[in-house]
């Protein structure tokens, strides 16, 4: 059944918002009474029935509400883009389809990448969250230094993963309830930024010791 994303849909104004009623006519080709599932990114998901339809606005008959309870684990990555744009993509749509409620970008002292185009991300997250099946949409953040990042983060846990030798916390000490990782760029976070963190309350982390691409990290 395909799955459209409807981020202002309701009971009282059960419509699909217009590009995604382009694609319900003009590529699936869909008609009046075709059943499909609509997600608001909110946590709900709406078995409906198309009630009317043209390329412009699909109407809908809501058969079912169906609510996402959210997770016990609330999860807030922050991450230096890549610099090849295909990874950090994939990336992004890894963490949706595992159930990240918040991504921030961060701009290092060592990346590679100045700018990132947030509505190609949001585009792909929505796809992501469509095909894994979820409800929720994570917040995505833009761009901003680490140096304003480290102090604003409020999570429970604060963890930092770097490749700097030193005394670290493995992975199962994570309670994951309410926390917060960082991931540095191919470059790794520098040193005056890793002490930065330390200072911001972060804990060092250890990922093993293979060598990871940054987004397998």
């Amino acid at each position: 059944m395909p799955v459209f994303y409807a981020p202002e849909i309701s009971p009282a104004a059960p419509t699909l918002p217009p590009d995604e009623s382009q694609h319900a006519t003009r590529v699936l080709r869909m008609k009046e009474n075709d059943a499909l599932e609509v997600v608001d990114g909110k946590g709900n998901r709406f078995l409906a029935e198309i009630s009317s339809i043209n390329p412009k606005q699909v109407s809908l008959r809501i058969i079912e509400v169906k609510t996402e309870n959210k997770r016990s684990v609330h999860l807030h990555l922050a991450i230096g883009p890549t610099k090849n744009r295909d990874r950090i993509e994939w990336l992004i749509e890894k963490a949706v389809e595992i159930g990240v409620e918040k991504i921030t970008l961060l701009r290092a002292e060592h990346s590679e990448r100045a700018k990132i185009n947030l509505d190609r991300l949001h585009r792909i997250m929505v796809a992501a969250m469509k095909q894994s099946k979820r409800s929720h949409l994570p917040e995505l953040h833009d761009l901003i230094a680490t140096s304003q990042f480290w102090p604003q983060a409020e999570e429970k846990e604060k963890y930092i993963a770097h490749c700097i030798e030193g005394n670290k916390k493995g992975l199962n000490a994570i309670d994951g309830s309410d926390c917060v990782i960082a991931i540095g760029p191919e470059g790794d976070f520098s040193e005056r930024e890793i002490e930065g963190t330390l200072a911001g309350g972060f804990v060092p982390l250890d990922l093993g010791d293979m060598r990871l691409r940054k987004e397998t990290a």
